[in-house]
């Protein structure tokens, strides 16, 4: 009798024991695996801008005596600066790109040669300037420019050639880099583009192709 009783009590005592705790996982896994907190960054910040120009198609010509051109551009940037002397008349781009010329000759025919010239087109709405032309600025003696400064008349394309170089070969080319183009007497809105012109010379012809780029407006 003893030992039932014991027995009992022995099975009441187990019986009313408390069941352990489950164990705390901690939070829960990222995607990644990695268990540290999730943290909302925003929207992402907006791209730096660099001036980028979105350059036209390639243009091509072929010539009566079968030679074809072609003028292309890529990588174009025309990045508006402030005006080292904060005149509001004044407009500054550093500019840049790379173009190329494409010159295939027919059957038969000798190595192409010619010129290829690249430069810039600018225009403005108003003008206050009082002196005319074109400036190189950034030249000291047989070195070459580092930019030019170019004094406005409304209603006037200028013309502005940062090179012109003559070769011989299929496949001329000019890269520019961080050239700055200053307008001065500027009122308004300033226009400006790039273009380059390839030609090709023979002992008894010319064949031209322009390119012109996408217009900024500033």
């Amino acid at each position: 009798m003893l030992r039932y009783v014991v027995t009992v009590a022995t099975c009441v005592v187990i019986g009313c024991s408390a069941a352990p705790a489950a164990a705390d996982s901690g939070p829960a896994p990222a995607a990644n695996g990695s268990t540290d907190p999730v943290v909302d960054a925003g929207p992402p910040p907006p791209p730096v801008d660099v001036g980028q120009v979105e350059s036209t198609p390639p243009v091509t010509t072929k010539s009566p005596d079968g030679w074809t051109l072609t003028v292309s551009a890529h990588d174009e940037t025309e990045m508006p600066v402030p005006s080292l002397t904060n005149e509001a008349a004044t407009r500054e781009y550093i500019v840049g790109g790379v173009f190329n010329g494409s010159v295939h000759a027919p059957a038969g025919a000798g190595a192409p040669r010619g010129t290829f010239e690249v430069g810039y087109q600018i225009a403005c709405g108003g003008d206050l300037s009082t002196t005319p032309g074109i400036a190189l600025s950034g030249s000291i003696g047989l070195l070459p420019a580092a930019g030019l400064t170019v004094n406005l008349k409304p209603g006037v394309v200028n013309i502005i050639p940062v090179t012109k170089k003559q070769f011989k070969g299929g496949d001329p080319w000019v890269m520019i880099s961080g050239f700055s183009l200053k307008i001065d007497g500027c009122i308004g809105k300033s226009f400006l583009r790039s273009y380059a012109t390839l030609t090709r010379s023979t002992d008894t012809s010319d064949v031209i192709q322009s390119y012109y780029g996408t217009t900024r407006i500033g």
